[in-house]
């Protein structure tokens, strides 16, 4: 999906003159920061329900970023690719944000009350190539309900691809995983972090088969 910001010269001129914009990006800003005061405070996360505070320096926050900014080219993500995120105000947030800001991804932030059916349409619409969910959050399983959207869009690309009764005889032969990994251009993932760590399984879905690795 191609994404070409209009940004009309007056208006540009407007927002620059009085400060509102420095005319650089986030990452101008973040790696001017981390040269600059690396070892000063830049996040501060509280989990109020888990007792939870987490600080991160401008140097730890600009390693993670850069860690998680690997594992999701790992996975295929590139420039100008989608990865949609159905997270709350965790620190994950913010960093995913800064990891797909250095690659050139877009990231898409759904909303956690969202369920299976806007998150359906809204995964479809947006072409969306990764999709980063909590394991759980208020007592609900948003891994299961994550995998259960991915094997309906499964179907359905299935199905325009090749037709209802190629898609039969597919199953007759695969399980819905196996047809993904060997029939689709599909990504099937399951992000987590692990110590501050982005660790993601997943399968790379094409016509010349399927390559899986953990990062």
């Amino acid at each position: 999906m191609q994404f070409d910001a209009i940004l009309l010269p007056p208006r540009r001129a407007d927002s620059i003159a009085p400060g509102y914009w420095h005319d650089r990006t986030i990452n101008e800003d973040l790696d001017a920061c981390l040269a600059e005061c690396p070892d000063k405070l830049a996040l501060t996360a509280v989990r109020v329900e888990a007792g939870d505070v987490r600080r991160f320096t401008y140097r730890e926050m600009a390693t993670l970023a850069d860690r998680i900014a690997v594992g999701l080219s790992r996975l295929g993500v590139g420039r100008n690719d989608v990865v949609a995120m159905q997270l709350p105000n965790w620190w994950h947030f913010s960093l995913l944000y800064l990891a797909c800001s250095r690659i050139g991804a877009v990231l898409n932030p759904l909303m956690p009350i969202f369920r299976e059916r806007e998150l359906s349409f809204m995964l479809r619409h947006g072409e969306a190539k990764v999709f980063v969910v909590p394991k759980r959050f208020r007592n609900f399983d948003h891994e299961a309900m994550a995998r259960a959207i991915i094997a309906l869009l499964t179907d359905e690309r299935a199905r325009r691809t090749m037709g209802a009764a190629g898609l039969r005889r597919v199953r007759e032969r695969f399980s819905v995983d196996r047809m993904a990994r060997d029939t689709l251009r599909v990504y099937e993932q399951t992000i987590e972090w692990r110590d501050g760590r982005l660790a993601a399984g997943a399968v790379e879905v094409s016509g010349r088969g399927a390559k899986s690795g953990e990062q």
